[in-house]
């Protein structure tokens, strides 16, 4: 037997393509405002999305989370917070145990400018503990990990400890939410901490902003520390302009990918999203910005599967209504852009759409949440959700932006390392309040495509073929665009336009300069699509 042909029956068994991933958007919350801030995906397959209501809780803001199934459908929902101020939920993960650990920033307990805001929540969103941390004036939690000893690490900002101004500020807690050590990083000026995950020699990598120094108009910041919270580096990246760094993950390689969003922008008019790779001690491999002419920005990336990376933010450049998108860009471990997608509305005067979190799924696709303003939803901002395949479609609502990408070359220094400890500990007794109402966007939008009905009879041959495929349409249907991907997920052949066909009709594709190897051919007819695979044989 050929071996190209031994290799497409194990792809077969071994591949994930797009084929059967589920895709849909939906909105969240009530008639007031909603926002998310960060989803994962649960072990069940569902989703589990933490973030902030005013329709729901016990007055102002609050902490909301919302738990779904597979397709998006709320499980339970659940509002923390107090009755005389604000609570912001910005962080959500799963815990070992089933349930979940969410940070953000409360002001109704104890200190009325805001302290970080840890609730700890068993599988069906019951509270196990609750807690606050901080002092005089304004911390957050901006970022929390469960770390390997089944306790947690916190990052945000204090200025009521450190070396003056804001300080990025780290708080290692056990497992009851019980202080283990607190550190604080940074100069005089303000530095902010973002993001933080656990390295796998025990320590951590955490990013956010430097003023105090750098390049000048605040920095990427990037500090390893060992597993108390000592510093083993620290670096600031950045040209003349802003750049602030929002996450930042270690990497395969043993290095560091840090987003965010620099002002040395591609056009006059604002900032541009932005990754910089480092190796193991903060060296810089690349950096590179990616967006258009206007403000473009980048709140979140990860590692995928394959090696490169996605990230989510938003756009202004590539707005289909004028306003901000959801701007998602999936690029290759050396930076470079594979493909990249808007998703919004386009019917309403004021219609931000704004992604702030984005993780791969177990079928190869991706869930982003977010928020959008007057845009979906039946609230003047509600929770905007989103789930694709593995190439960025969901269903409705996208488009395909032309990204460009620049690359940077920052400046590197190594600031001082300034350490400072401190901070409080309160148990205060939070309100939890629930309910939510969801809209479906893609079922009742005009431009939803799906996939094609069974009676709808398209197939293509000969497959594996040597240098042309027919496809041939046995139903009275119109062929509008025909697509080709290489395994990467990159468009490689476009063909639209095509005339009526008729029942037994056939279209040759002239594919001999393809090289060997696997394919996705996805055809698009009458709104609806299919996607097949190919084998190309020597």
């Amino acid at each position: 037997m050929n071996k190209n042909l031994i290799a497409y029956l194990i792809s077969i068994f071994s591949f994930t393509s797009a084929i059967g991933q589920t895709t849909f958007q939906k909105a969240y919350g009530g008639t007031a405002m909603d926002e998310g801030k960060s989803v994962k995906q649960t072990t069940d397959g569902g989703y589990i999305m933490a973030g902030t209501t005013t329709s729901f809780g016990s007055g102002g803001y609050d902490m909301l989370v919302i738990k779904t199934n597979t397709i998006g459908d709320t499980i339970w929902t659940k509002s923390f917070g107090g009755s005389t101020d604000n609570e912001y939920g910005f962080c959500i993960q799963q815990t070992n145990d089933g349930g979940y650990i969410v940070s953000g920033v409360a002001s109704s307990f104890f200190d009325v400018s805001g302290d970080m805001y840890i609730i700890k929540l068993k599988a069906n969103g019951d509270t196990t503990w609750t807690r606050t941390y901080g002092g005089i004036g304004y911390e957050w939690g901006a970022n929390i990990q469960q770390t390997s000893d089944g306790g947690y690490i916190v990052v945000g900002q204090t200025p009521a400890y450190g070396a003056g101004g804001f300080d990025a500020y780290l708080v290692k807690l056990n497992s009851n939410g019980n202080i283990v050590w607190t550190k604080t990083y940074g100069g005089s000026g303000l530095e902010i901490g973002s993001s933080v995950d656990q390295t796998t020699d025990g320590g951590y990598i955490l990013t956010g902003q430097i003023d105090t120094y750098g390049a000048g108009g605040g920095d990427f910041y990037l500090v390893k520390t060992d597993a108390t919270g000592n510093v083993a580096w620290t670096k600031a990246y950045g040209q003349s302009g802003t750049e602030a760094g929002v996450s930042v993950k270690q990497t395969l390689d043993g290095g560091y990918i840090i987003c965010g969003t620099s002002e040395n922008a591609l056009g006059p008019l604002g900032p541009d999203m932005c990754l910089v790779k480092t190796n193991s001690v903060g060296d810089t491999l690349w950096a590179k910005l990616y967006g258009g002419p206007m403000i473009d920005e980048g709140y979140e990336v990860n590692q995928t599967a394959d090696g490169g990376y996605i990230m989510v933010g938003k756009s202004f450049s590539f707005s289909t209504a004028g306003d901000y998108d959801v701007y998602v860009v999936k690029v290759n471990g050396q930076g470079d852009v594979q493909w990249s997608k808007t998703y919004g509305g386009s019917g309403a005067s004021s219609n931000n759409e704004i992604g702030y979190s984005i993780n791969q799924t177990s079928d190869g696709g991706y869930v982003i949440v977010g928020e959008s303003t007057l845009g979906f939803g039946v609230g003047l901002k509600n929770i905007y959700l989103i789930k694709t395949d593995s190439l960025g479609n969901s269903g409705c609502y996208q488009s395909t932006p032309s990204t460009i990408t620049t690359n940077l070359l920052p400046q590197v220094i190594s600031p001082p390392n300034l350490i400072f400890s401190g901070g409080d500990m309160t148990m205060p007794e939070t309100m939890v309040n629930s309910g939510t109402a969801i809209t479906n966007l893609c079922s009742s939008a005009p431009s939803a495509i799906n996939e094609m009905p069974n009676d709808f009879a398209i197939s293509i041959y000969p497959n594996p073929f040597y240098n042309e495929v027919s496809i041939s349409v046995e139903a009275d249907i119109q062929i509008n665009t025909i697509k080709i991907y290489n395994l990467l997920g990159q468009e490689i052949y476009l063909k639209s336009d095509y005339s009526k066909s008729t029942v037994q009709s056939n279209i040759t594709l002239d594919l001999k300069d393809f090289n060997s190897g696997i394919y996705f051919c996805e055809l698009q007819a009458d709104g609806f699509q299919r996607v097949i695979k190919l084998l190309k044989r020597d």
